[in-house]
């Protein structure tokens, strides 16, 4: 019999199974999450719309989903700080025991499994000898004298080694063979090949999705200066309402039900903003300066993407930067002055010392639906000027739609 508890969450239920602690298999659906650290309990129903329970590790033996599977089991875990600010002067592991559900990598003869907490700490296992083994592995700082290294505890390396010692070229492994499960399965992998077998399971690997697309749309540019010259700060320039197009490539990272991505666009993007500011005196005596300062450019836009569902569509929100390079430009001065019935007209740049090199910073709010998608975005520029006395600043509000290949 398992007892089980509500709990309200966004749902995403796919067929599956769960093993009781008395061992009898029910079949049904699990909310599946495409969990990137282990699963503290998963949500169950026999049928859509059925009752609603949820199993911690406590409950059941395992559950499959997926072409997952995870094992509930009571484990030692390396619980010391992995971040190098927070590293230790101390070799040994630290270990506490924890019951969780390991993700089941390979099975067969020789198993791996994978575990991580709420502490975001990625350990693997082996099983052996009616236990799960914990390979270890554990980063440190050695100070020697008046420096300071980080050092790595890498017994996994012949833990394995004697994991495999019936397998002959694999009694010595690489010393850099890095602690990550590509790298681990692989072992595995090679291993199941040298003994002329097979496993009973072995893992999908995780694969990064790529989306090319097209983008189009609208922007809206200003332009603001401050600094010297004076007639450029005083110049209330114009809006100016371009066409933006470009492709895409959205590569949507694996795990989390693949919710976070990396969106780029390269896209041709245009503005031309214009204005004047009068200098009076007497009707007798003035100066009028215009300018005019447009840029023609190739943009790439690099965006952190997060998408959620609402229903059939889904809403996104990303933030990253951009970097433009003007491929044409105009850079305009004209200046007009009346001294007492004597007109002067003078020509020349608008902003003396300007790049090429525009960069941003870019947010936006968006929907999906199917292989549509419409965009807001709102970035802020540095401009064109380069002068140390002279800046610049543009901000675009720019609609864009999109259309996704697959």
């Amino acid at each position: 019999m398992m007892i089980g508890f509500s709990v309200n969450a966004q749902e995403n239920y796919e067929p599956g199974y769960v093993i009781s602690q008395s061992g009898d298999t029910l079949f049904g659906y699990i909310d599946y999450r495409n969990w990137e650290a282990s699963p503290e309990k998963i949500g169950f129903v026999l049928m859509p719309g059925g009752d609603k329970n949820y199993y911690s590790p406590v409950n059941i033996r395992q559950f499959g989903v997926h072409n997952e599977i995870y094992i509930s089991a009571e484990v030692e875990i390396e619980i010391s700080r992995d971040i190098t600010a927070d590293l230790e002067e101390f070799a040994p592991v630290k270990l506490r025991t924890e019951r969780g559900f390991l993700q089941a990598l390979v099975l067969g003869p020789k198993s791996l499994f994978f575990y991580k907490n709420l502490a975001d700490k990625a350990q693997y296992y082996i099983w052996q000898n009616g236990a799960y083994e914990l390979l270890v592995y554990k980063r440190y700082l050695l100070r020697q004298d008046e420096s300071t290294s980080i050092q790595v505890n890498r017994k996994y390396i012949a833990q394995l080694a004697l994991y495999f010692q019936d397998c002959p070229g694999m009694k010595t492994l690489p010393d850099d063979l890095a602690y990550n499960e590509k790298n681990l399965t692989q072992v595995f992998t090679d291993y199941y090949a040298c003994v002329d077998q097979q496993a009973g399971y072995e893992k999908k690997a995780d694969k990064l999705g790529v989306e090319f697309g097209l983008v189009a749309g609208v922007s809206f540019t200003n332009l603001k200066f401050k600094g010297d010259p004076d007639y450029l700060p005083g110049t209330d320039y114009t809006q100016s309402v371009n066409f933006v197009a470009g492709i895409s490539l959205n590569l949507v990272l694996p795990r989390n039900q693949q919710r976070w991505s990396v969106f780029n666009d390269l896209s041709y993007v245009a503005f031309e903003v214009s204005g004047q500011v009068v200098e009076y005196t007497n009707p007798q005596r003035y100066i009028t300066t215009a300018t005019t300062i447009g840029y023609n450019s190739l943009k790439l836009t690099d965006l952190l993407r997060y998408t959620f569902p609402v229903g059939k569509a889904s809403i996104f929100v990303n933030a990253g930067f951009s970097n433009s390079i003007a491929i044409q430009a105009t850079n305009e001065k004209t200046t007009v002055s009346m001294f007492y019935g004597t007109e002067t007209i003078d020509h020349g740049k608008a902003v003396e010392k300007s790049r090429k090199h525009e960069q941003s910073l870019v947010f936006g709010l968006g929907s999906r639906y199917k292989n549509w998608s419409v965009e807001y975005r709102l970035e802020r520029g540095n401009g064109m000027s380069s002068s140390v006395g002279l800046s610049s600043a543009t901000t675009r509000n720019v609609l864009v739609a999109g259309f996704r290949f697959r």
